[in-house]
C-alpha cells in the first residue's frame, strides 16, 4: 500500500497510532485507515527536530489525528479548528498522560488569540 491510499475498515474506527496512545474515532462519513506506514509524524519530526520543550499551535487539528502521532514527543500543544464537532471529539480523547500539555479550541487563524509565543506552528491538511 502506498502512502497516498486509504483502506475502508470494517469495524467504522480509524486506527491511529502514537507511541503509548492507541485511538479509535468514528468517522461519520467514511471509514478509513490513515497513514498506516507513519509517514506523517515521521516527517514531521524530521523536518521540526525535536520537539521537547516547544510549544506549537496546530492549526486545522481537526479530531487530533495528527495531534496524538506527535503529543508524546512535544512540550505544549494548542489546536484549533473552526470544527466545533471535531474539536469536542478532539477533547473527549485527551488522555490523562497529555492533559496537561494538549489542549483544543474551536477557532480559526483569525479569531484565535494567545499572548505567548509559539516555537513552531503545524498546517496539516488545512490548506
Amino acid at each position: 500500500m502506498d502512502a497516498a491510499s486509504t483502506n475502508v475498515s470494517e469495524t467504522g474506527k480509524i486506527d491511529i497510532s502514537a507511541a503509548s496512545t492507541l485511538k479509535a474515532i468514528t468517522m461519520k462519513t467514511a471509514h478509513v485507515q490513515i497513514d498506516p506506514e507513519q509517514i506523517e509524524p515521521n516527517t514531521l519530526l524530521q523536518l521540526s527536530g525535536p520537539l521537547a520543550n516547544k510549544r506549537i499551535l496546530e492549526i486545522g487539528c481537526g479530531d487530533g489525528r495528527l495531534t496524538w502521532r506527535y503529543a508524546h514527543t512535544a512540550g505544549q500543544i494548542i489546536g484549533i479548528d473552526p470544527n466545533a464537532d471535531r474539536i469536542e471529539t478532539a477533547q473527549q480523547h485527551v488522555p490523562r498522560s497529555l492533559a496537561h500539555k494538549v489542549s483544543f479550541h474551536t477557532a480559526d487563524t483569525l479569531t484565535f488569540h494567545d499572548p505567548e509565543p509559539f516555537d513552531l506552528a503545524l498546517l496539516s491538511w488545512s490548506l
